[in-house]
């Protein structure tokens, strides 16, 4: 039986187009492939055929100056109406509109366009930073591609933890639904006064409220929360690259690169799902146990692994 906890749902948050900024929203439809509508939209460099992602910093960093929304609000999970997107000129432009990709390509310096479908395989690039507590790993030398400004470059597949088998894509990087908890950020405050955790460093789904400083979510791999209706599977801790510390001069977020710094300082994990290694870690991973409807508000069932498997 799940448990109450003092944990709400204090901030959905939904990316209709990867690495833009979000939406905001008060309800979500929850699916096999996480929120209803979440990055359903890709940019995509013509040329190669790269899922364009500002884990690529100097190429489409700019991208997290552009924000997204959707002009009908989605449905169910294989329902794709239009998007709205805000340049970082203050520019609006439909993804109905002809020129969108012109506009698109023209403010990134590379021909790009704006897809829905991902090709098979699609893969996208990170670097990653060598730094104290953040160093290469087995999985990331595998797939590692060469070098740029002192990091590794890396490639690899999207969505690598959705569920296969949909006629409609998903351009998360791995899991479905992705959550932090601001017990988890008043913890790095604590262990790093003065450097900069704003939640939306860390691009979540949502955002759980809770009392006190901790890694709490840490403690609950594999344990089922619930929200009403919806029950999602605490999967693994989210691994961090160097995305966290990129700027969001429209969220009034500056560089700071002593935000990932201090995450490899104070919370780096092993992570089993990735293999050997150490990894900054901030917040979870989630699948989709049972669908629904999620809401602010929400307040947070919990089932510990050893009460789900009867021990």
């Amino acid at each position: 039986m799940s448990s109450p906890s003092p944990f709400t749902v204090s901030k959905l948050y939904r990316y209709p187009v990867k690495s833009m900024g979000a939406e905001e929203i008060q309800q979500a439809q929850i699916c096999p492939i996480g929120l209803v509508g979440d990055r359903r939209y890709a940019v995509q460099e013509v040329a190669t055929g790269i899922i364009c992602s500002a884990k690529i910093p100097k190429k489409y960093g700019i991208l997290l100056e552009f924000t997204a929304r959707y002009l009908v609000e989605p449905s169910d999970s294989s329902d794709l109406p239009p998007v709205e997107i805000q340049f970082p000129d203050g520019r609006r432009i439909s993804s109905e509109d002809p020129g969108l990709n012109a506009a698109l390509s023209a403010t990134l310096g590379i021909e790009v366009q704006l897809i829905t479908q991902a090709p098979q395989g699609s893969e996208v690039d990170m670097l990653w930073r060598i730094t104290e507590g953040h160093a290469a790993t087995q999985w990331t030398n595998d797939r590692k591609i060469g070098e740029e400004d002192g990091q590794d470059k890396v490639r690899f597949k999207l969505a690598g933890a959705v569920p296969e088998g949909a006629d409609y894509a998903t351009f998360v990087d791995l899991s479905p639904i992705h959550f932090v908890t601001t017990s988890m950020l008043r913890h790095l405050q604590d262990a790093a006064p003065g450097v900069n955790f704003d939640a939306m460093r860390f691009r979540p789904n949502l955002v759980l409220d809770g009392p006190d400083a901790g890694p709490v979510e840490q403690t609950w791999q594999n344990a089922k929360i619930g929200f009403g209706d919806v029950t999602l599977n605490v999967d693994y801790p989210t691994v961090r690259c160097g995305m966290p510390s990129l700027p969001q001069k429209r969220l009034g977020l500056q560089l700071s690169r002593q935000t990932i710094q201090a995450v490899a300082r104070h919370n780096t994990l092993q992570v089993d799902a990735l293999g050997p290694g150490d990894w900054a870690c901030v917040g979870a991973c989630a699948s989709v146990v049972r669908n629904g409807t999620l809401t602010v508000g929400a307040q947070m069932g919990i089932t510990m692994p050893a009460e789900v498997s009867g021990r």
